[in-house]
């Protein structure tokens, strides 16, 4: 396996080859600091089958390279290796194609066990993030029945008049219901709000 590593602290990029060093089946085959540097091993002749990736190099994000990489629709998987262990960092990562995501706190087992999951195929999310997620995702799902009731008119085309005639409601209530759960979703449209409620099972 050809791993490259992206990490805007050399020291991180050391202790990754250190911990790693007497596996014959990895090979480290590139390093980057920088979101510009990583992508640049994306798009060289043989890029690697894998990279692990920092959501923050030093004043660039490896957000940049999971959306060119997106783009690019390049084979290399990429693992996210952050101290972030929030769950609105890891929803956005795995949504934008991450096959991966570990803390760096996680020690060496963790990180073996993401890589051996990771290239034979699977995604890994390491244990603690995993139930941080699903806890994020309740809490997300945890809306008003008249929440309920918009979304499902909007999934039908409804727009705000329409809504707040077939409701009893003023249309600047109806407003205001949207921008609320689009601020607490973190969306900007009606579509990404109808695409966020299916997913948590709001409606069908």
């Amino acid at each position: 396996m050809k791993l490259a590593i992206a990490d805007d602290h050399e020291v991180v990029r050391d202790g990754i080859r250190w911990m790693l060093a007497d596996l014959e089946n990895i090979d480290i085959v590139g390093e980057a600091d920088s979101a510009f540097a990583a992508i640049k091993l994306l798009q060289s002749e043989q890029p690697p089958d894998l990279m692990l990736l920092d959501l923050r190099l030093g004043g660039t994000s490896g957000f940049d390279v999971l959306e060119f990489a997106g783009r690019s629709a390049t084979a290399t998987r990429i693992v996210i290796l952050s101290m972030h262990d929030e769950a609105a960092h890891l929803r956005r990562a795995m949504k934008m194609g991450a096959a991966g995501y570990v803390l760096k706190n996680g020690g060496r087992r963790e990180l073996l066990q993401a890589l051996e999951t990771v290239m034979a195929g699977g995604k890994y999310v390491q244990g603690s993030l995993a139930a941080s997620i699903v806890d994020a995702e309740e809490g997300l799902a945890a809306i008003t029945e008249r929440e309920r009731e918009i979304l499902m008119l909007v999934a039908d085309g409804a727009e705000n008049k329409q809504l707040a005639r077939t409701l009893g409601l003023s249309e600047e209530t109806v407003k205001s219901y949207l921008r609320n759960l689009f601020a607490r979703w973190g969306v900007t449209s009606r579509a990404e709000a109808v695409a966020t409620a299916i997913r948590l099972g709001i409606i069908d």
